[in-house]
């Protein structure tokens, strides 16, 4: 598990088109990943509030930059710049988040066993005035700050488990929520595999299904928006500082979101820049 392959680096958007916004693993001091993507996102169903669905269809390709550098051992920040391309009206830049996630705990629990505890903090703001006003929108140009605590084991034959979970504020009208998230997976020297849950709880705000019963005067901004996904990751390195990763979601349910599948894919590779 100490061997580079575990700290891999995978994409995540708060735009929610990728896996959970956080692993539970360190990127190491002076050591820099990068990594592009690409997904395809499309469905033809819609949830109009709670597990109720509408047909609305909707492609989409979210192309993100992805990177997260170890100022120390302990301390990491991360950040992420996503474009996402859909219909012409409603494409552009998205939001820009960061993250900065320290280490609290490290623990040799048993032999071959070993517990992590990680604090981060991060946030978004909108990158662009795209369209909000639309049911295909690529966001609700929220800004938030999101916190959240990380737990994870893992052991030396490469297997981990972790979960996380928090609380997101949102400024203005967008509902605010907590996150919640689950993964499982094995870290070797050859591959990487995991299967992840990921989950979004809106605290109140409006539904399209309001818009759809003939109420006015409803901005989309309020809508809340919470959701379940189910998927799965796998990498394969080429080299010692890269490799290439895929992935394939699914919203199993929700509120004020399609029921998408998503199929991504993505290039990962290590800088270091320590004077060694």
């Amino acid at each position: 598990m100490r061997k580079s392959i575990v700290y891999l680096l995978f994409i995540s958007s708060l735009s929610a088109y990728a896996q959970p916004a956080l692993d539970g693993f360190m990127r190491g001091k002076y050591n820099l990943d990068l990594a592009p993507s690409v997904s395809y996102e499309t469905y033809g169903q819609y949830f109009s509030k709670l597990n109720n669905k509408v047909s609305v269809s909707r492609t989409s390709i979210p192309v993100s930059m992805y990177a997260a550098y170890g100022i120390t051992d302990w301390l990491d920040v991360q950040t992420s710049i996503p474009y996402v391309y859909t219909e012409p009206e409603l494409s552009g830049m998205q939001d820009f988040s960061v993250y900065v996630k320290g280490k609290l705990v490290d623990r040799q629990v048993s032999e071959g066993d070993y517990i992590k505890l990680l604090l981060s903090i991060g946030g978004k703001t909108p990158m662009s005035r795209y369209e909000t006003q639309s049911v295909n929108s690529i966001g609700q140009a929220d800004t938030a700050v999101d916190c959240r605590v990380v737990l994870q084991y893992s052991n030396s034959d490469g297997f981990f488990a972790m979960a996380q979970g928090g609380y997101t504020a949102r400024v203005g009208m967008v509902p605010s929520s907590t996150p919640l998230a689950f993964k499982i997976g094995w870290a070797k020297e050859k591959f990487y595999l995991d299967i992840w849950y990921d989950q979004q709880w809106a605290f109140g705000g409006n539904d399209y299904q309001d818009v759809r019963d003939g109420k006015k005067n409803i901005s989309f901004r309020s809508f809340g928006v919470s959701y379940g996904k189910l998927g799965i990751t796998y990498y394969k390195p080429f080299g010692k500082r890269s490799g290439f990763s895929s992935g394939l979601s699914y919203v199993m349910w929700g509120r004020n979101i399609g029921q998408a599948i998503i199929v991504s894919a993505g290039f990962v590779h290590r800088l270091n820049f320590s004077a060694e």
